[in-house]
C-alpha cells in the first residue's frame, strides 16, 4: 500500500496541482510520514535491544544519531518513542498503519515520564486501548489534554487506593 502511495506521489507535479488536489496529496504524503514513523521506531527498538545486549557497543542513542544524520537530542526522543510504543501495542498498531505520528507518541511518552517509573507499566495496560483510539482520531495537541486528563486520573486513583491499602 505505501510503495503505491510513494510512487503516486514521486509522479506528482506538486506545481500544477489544484489546491484540492495538492492538499489531497498532502494527506497521503502525511500517512506514508506516520508509517515511516513506525517503521523508524521498530528499527529504533531493535537497535536498542542490542545495545542492551551488548553493554561493550556504544549507546543506542548515539547509533540512531549516527544511522539518522540526527543531533544525539532527536535520536533521544526517537528511543523514548521506541520505548512508549513497546509499552502501548495499540498505539504502536496505529503508528505502523500510518493512522498516528511520532508526535502522538511523543505526547505518550511525556505524559507515561510523568509517572513514578513503577507505574508506568500498569498505566499503559490501563489506559491502552483508549490512548491509541483518542490518537487516531485526534491532533497531537487534542491527544495531550486528553493523556494529561487521564494521568491526573490515574495518579489520583492511584494515590486513593495506596491510602486505602495502608
Amino acid at each position: 500500500m505505501f510503495a503505491e502511495l510513494v510512487m503516486e506521489l514521486e509522479s506528482l507535479d506538486a506545481g500544477s496541482l489544484a489546491r484540492a488536489d495538492a492538499e489531497a496529496a498532502l494527506a497521503r504524503s502525511s500517512c506514508v510520514r506516520r508509517w515511516l514513523d513506525g517503521l523508524d521506531l521498530r528499527l529504533t527498538a531493535r537497535v536498542s535491544a542490542c545495545a542492551d545486549r551488548d553493554p561493550a557497543s556504544k549507546p543506542a542513542e548515539e547509533s540512531v544519531a549516527t544511522a539518522t544524520r540526527t543531533s544525539p537530542r532527536a535520536a533521544r526522543r526517537v528511543v523514548r518513542r521506541a520505548k512508549a510504543a513497546a509499552r502501548l501495542p495499540e498505539l504502536s498498531e496505529q503508528l505502523g498503519s500510518g493512522g498516528v505520528s511520532g508526535e502522538h507518541v511523543d505526547v505518550v511518552s511525556q505524559a507515561l515520564a510523568r509517572l513514578p517509573a513503577d507505574r508506568r507499566e500498569r498505566f499503559a495496560r490501563e489506559y491502552g486501548s483508549r490512548i491509541a483510539a483518542a490518537a487516531a482520531r485526534s491532533t497531537p495537541d487534542e491527544l495531550r489534554v486528553v493523556v494529561e486528563r487521564w494521568v491526573r486520573e490515574f495518579d489520583g486513583s492511584d494515590g486513593i487506593d495506596r491510602l486505602a491499602s495502608q
